[in-house]
């Protein structure tokens, strides 16, 4: 068997670094993993590997992008900074396809085929007119968003702030996502030019998923639900790009006018895999929350 070289964007985030470790992992052919980062000797401290090798990728240094002539298949993710798709990721999508990429995984969001407002959408057009054979992740709402994003108003007031309302959201563990993409960048010819809904086992309001987090953390955690345009200007004010403010907004405020998100359990029966639950991720990760 041909021995691959996959190229892992995100390479320490929540999703790109359990995915080289399940790519170290798995399988009795050794393949050679490059996990691109903006700056390699910060990342030596997370990715201690010695079977990982770590390369400088900036996705707004188009210079970098000459990574990819190593590399046969690529994981991309776009960072939440980076909203403006024509600048970042058409010269991206067009050196991978000049380069002979065999294979995009992509991790997008669910919905992304019928939102075109959202970046993801257009990164998917990007590479669907690129003709790469690809694989599109459509994750639902990430329970990492509880360790990252919302774990400063969980720690320090207890509470949940959402412009939410009631709307029920599907979560996803992103340790779950990197099994399903493990799967598809070892095994590509199973996976090509599909697109997947990555979802978890529950959906769940954010009211539901407070009295979760106040029966496992032994304290009482509120939800609120703002106005969504003083949501929008608080999270613009606490030093996040504009654009970025005005998307968390969108992706937490129009669920509450659509139908319940679906459950994908089609693709976690075929893996032989049960998806994390959140009290599951809630137990798991309790320290992050402890004040």
């Amino acid at each position: 068997m041909k021995r691959s070289t996959f190229l892992i964007t995100g390479a320490t985030g929540n999703t790109g670094s359990p995915l080289i470790r399940q790519l170290l992992n798995r399988g009795k052919v050794q393949h050679r993993i490059l996990a691109g980062v903006r700056h390699p000797m910060e990342a030596r401290e997370i990715l201690p590997a010695p079977d990982v090798e770590i390369v400088r990728f900036d996705f707004a240094e188009p210079a970098s992008f000459a990574i990819l002539e190593e590399a046969d298949r690529l994981f991309l993710l776009r960072p939440p900074a980076l909203a403006d798709v024509s600048r970042y990721f058409a010269p991206l999508i067009d050196a991978a396809a000049h380069s002979g990429i065999e294979q995009v995984v992509f991790l997008s969001v669910q919905g992304a085929d019928r939102q075109s407002w959202i970046p993801h959408h257009k990164i998917e057009e990007l590479i669907l007119k690129s003709g790469l054979p690809y694989t599109f992740l459509r994750p639902s709402y990430f329970m990492q968003n509880f360790t990252t994003t919302l774990r400063k108003d969980i720690r320090e007031q207890d509470r949940i702030f959402l412009p939410a309302g009631k709307a029920p959201f599907n979560l996803v563990d992103t340790r779950d996502i990197a099994r399903l993409a493990a799967e598809a960048l070892l095994h590509p010819a199973d996976y090509r030019n599909i697109a997947i809904d990555v979802t978890g086992p529950e959906n769940l309001t954010f009211a539901e998923m407070a009295e979760i987090l106040s029966e496992e953390l032994e304290r009482p955690i509120r939800y609120e639900s703002p106005n969504p345009l003083y949501f929008m200007w608080r999270t613009w004010k606490e030093r996040a790009a504009l654009p970025r403010a005005f998307i968390m907004t969108l992706l937490h405020y129009l669920p509450r006018w659509e139908e319940a998100p679906h459950k994908n359990n089609k693709i976690w029966r075929k893996m032989n895999l049960s998806p994390t639950s959140f009290r599951q991720f809630v137990r798991e990760h309790r320290e992050r929350w402890l004040p």
